[in-house]
């Protein structure tokens, strides 16, 4: 389920998980982005956050072949915090540790390049230092960094980003866009029409999908008010008449009635129902009667799970899973 108490992380989730936005953030914004084969970007479902710091962190992880041999990954850490994390850096290397860990586990002979990501959004700029090495304590003596680990991550503080660069998809910038002003009332309620202009031209959505997943993110992760959605709506779509609007402002209103209403199972029902509809389709009597019949712990391990669906199949095989389990 898209989850109330933690939009930021359920937003990004829904938007990068898609190979295609994620190759365009790493082409657009790493360095290093010509040594993968992007065009074969794929999504591993693989967490490797400390359980701990999932209040600072998400992440994706994604695999593609490096056009030279072999093959190499890229794990989009989202740092939700308002503030930055000094020990980034530190937790970018306990994240690397226990991938490699899973790989030799696997029968790896040698270990693969995984680079981390780190996507900021947070109400101040990030000041830290990038390098693992300038968390050490060297007590003047430098010879002992040859002893030590070092690495860098690589940071995109979204205060610095600019999504009035036409290089990037419209998509991908409205996408950007919005984490970067949530924080800023003001600036997004002005930028906000043609944000939502540019989410609309989304490839892969289904119809006003992205419109919908961001819809729900601002109604639980932003100060605006519905009116403020309403107004940005009509002038982001005039000629849809009444229908966008309205459809808009009643979702916005749900989103932050079961914000309200959090632990009740009636509200976590028809709202995991309304994501498995826009991430699958229309379920069908039987699919829905049985997504109905969850308790809440189920429904909240379907909430985290239908992030990953593409197919009634895949909501099908999650069922028949849970109905094995002892």
């Amino acid at each position: 389920m898209l989850d109330l108490n933690h939009p930021h992380d359920a937003f990004c989730k829904s938007f990068f998980n898609h190979p295609a936005v994620a190759a365009e953030l790493f082409a657009a914004h790493l360095p290093e982005a010509a040594a993968f084969d992007l065009t074969r970007l794929e999504l591993v479902k693989d967490s490797f956050v400390d359980p701990e710091l999932q209040e600072h962190f998400s992440d994706l992880l994604f695999r593609a072949p490096l056009r030279q041999g072999g093959q190499a990954y890229a794990c989009l850490l989202i740092e939700h915090k308002s503030a930055p994390y000094k020990l980034v850096s530190f937790q970018a290397l306990g994240y690397q540790v226990r991938f490699w860990e899973q790989c030799l586990r696997e029968g790896a002979k040698k270990l693969p390049p995984i680079v981390p990501f780190v996507l900021y959004h947070g109400r101040r700029r990030w000041r830290y230092e990038r390098r693992f090495s300038a968390l050490l304590d060297w007590g003047g003596h430098e010879e002992l960094r040859r002893y030590v680990p070092e690495f860098e991550y690589y940071l995109l503080d979204l205060h610095d980003y600019d999504e009035r660069n036409a290089a990037e998809s419209a998509w991908l910038r409205a996408g950007l866009g919005l984490l970067k002003y949530v924080f800023q009332k003001k600036q997004l309620k002005m930028r906000l029409p043609e944000l939502l202009r540019w989410l609309n031209q989304a490839p892969q959505a289904s119809e006003f999908n992205y419109i919908w997943t961001a819809m729900n993110y601002l109604a639980s992760g932003s100060e605006l008010q519905p009116n403020d959605l309403q107004e940005a709506l009509t002038q982001a779509f005039p000629k849809e008449g009444d229908f966008m609007p309205s459809m808009a402002r009643q979702w916005f209103d749900e989103g932050r009635q079961e914000g309200r209403q959090e632990g009740r199972q009636e509200g976590m029902t028809l709202t995991t129902i309304r994501l498995l509809r826009r991430r699958v389709g229309i379920l069908g009597e039987e699919l829905e009667t049985q997504v109905r019949a969850l308790p809440p712990a189920a429904l909240e391990e379907l909430g985290e799970a239908l992030l990953d669906f593409h197919t009634h199949d895949d909501l099908t095989a999650w069922l028949g899973a849970r109905q094995k389990q002892p």
